[in-house]
């Protein structure tokens, strides 16, 4: 039973603790990558009774461990900057434990923002969810990152613009690798309109900000979980994955109120967002397409997705028509996987 295991964790990595009990263990697992846990834990410290409300983070698949690392890596990067993010207790990668790398942090009493936006009928209270996401949004984008302890340095010895293109060339390399080359074409064009495109600076980006990954707690105050696939880069991809999540799952104008409302808090228009949606589309294609025929081990994802995804397949011929539309390319093989 993991609670009884994590209960003996807890001991041994605690030894100054007592009386510790685990209350209240439940799996409230609903994402793609991890599982998860929500629990309550009572101790005795310093003759000081605590009592806290966890969650249990579970990194399966082979690159378990390194996510594990760089999602805790990440929470304590936002937390030096003040970005708003649940505090991370502790990593554990020693496998023996729970026959997976794990994180416990705090948990968020609340609910998703997607959880108030489905709950919502009021447009005025929608609206005013979106707009408080494209403002967190904005302010992660905004966040200087280059006053944060932790950044690898040689991301302060890089333009914008050729760490942008040094991207495009390990994702060319990555697809070679994994056999899925008829994806180059968009690669191609990414790469023979790069020059067209400004980049004037380097953001932290999130890579799956949507609804279902803020959390909005009792008090109104907004929080952003699920780090796995943080990294700097430029915040317009951010922002088209973004968009193309809220194309594919809801309508389009959902996706349209995402753009104006960060346009809006960023008091100007965001310029070439037709070459970021490309960009987004493309890794979008590749995660789906490669779940179902490398299986979910080597994406770090649970075996319970790929029914999911493939129960999703049909959606992505949104995004492939919006990319023919940007691109003039339509790929076959593409079509014929998701048919």
């Amino acid at each position: 039973m993991t609670s009884e295991i994590l209960l003996e964790y807890l001991s041994q990595r605690f030894p100054e603790w007592s009386k510790i009990a685990i209350h209240n263990f439940q799996d409230i697992t609903s994402g793609w990558e991890t599982e998860i846990f929500a629990f309550d834990v009572t101790y005795t410290h310093s003759e000081k009774s605590e009592e806290h409300a966890w969650i249990l983070r579970i990194y399966p698949g082979t690159p378990g461990p390194d996510k594990a690392r760089d999602e805790y890596k990440t929470y304590q990067i936002l937390q030096s900057a003040e970005y708003p993010v649940p505090q991370v207790i502790l990593i554990e990668t020693d496998t023996r434990w729970l026959g997976k790398p794990f994180i416990i942090m705090d948990r968020i009493i609340g609910h998703t923002a997607e959880f108030h936006l489905l709950q919502s009928r009021d447009r005025e209270d929608s609206l005013r969810i979106i707009r408080e996401m494209c403002t967190l949004n904005l302010k992660l984008h905004n966040t200087d990152w280059s006053k944060v302890p932790g950044i690898p340095e040689e991301y302060y010895k890089v333009t914008p613009k050729d760490m942008f293109l040094q991207s495009i060339e390990r994702f060319r390399n990555w697809l070679y690798d994994k056999k899925v080359e008829y994806l180059l074409p968009l690669v191609n064009w990414l790469q023979s309109n790069h020059d067209k495109i400004s980049f004037d600076r380097c953001s932290i980006i999130h890579r799956d900000f949507h609804a279902a990954n803020v959390l909005v707690d009792i008090e109104g105050n907004y929080f952003v979980i699920d780090w796995t696939a943080a990294r700097l880069g430029d915040y317009r991809s951010d922002l088209a994955r973004s968009m193309l999540l809220a194309r594919i799952y809801f309508d389009n104008e959902y996706w349209q109120l995402i753009l104006k409302g960060y346009e809006s808090a960023a008091g100007e228009t965001v310029e070439d967002i037709d070459y970021f949606l490309v960009e987004a589309a493309i890794h979008m294609f590749a995660y789906f397409l490669l779940s179902l025929k490398d299986g979910t081990e080597s994406l770090g994802m649970r075996e319970e997705t790929v029914e999911t995804m493939q129960s999703s397949l049909h959606l992505l011929t949104k995004l492939h028509d919006l990319v023919e539309q940007i691109t003039g390319i339509r790929i076959k093989a593409i079509d014929t996987q998701i048919n």
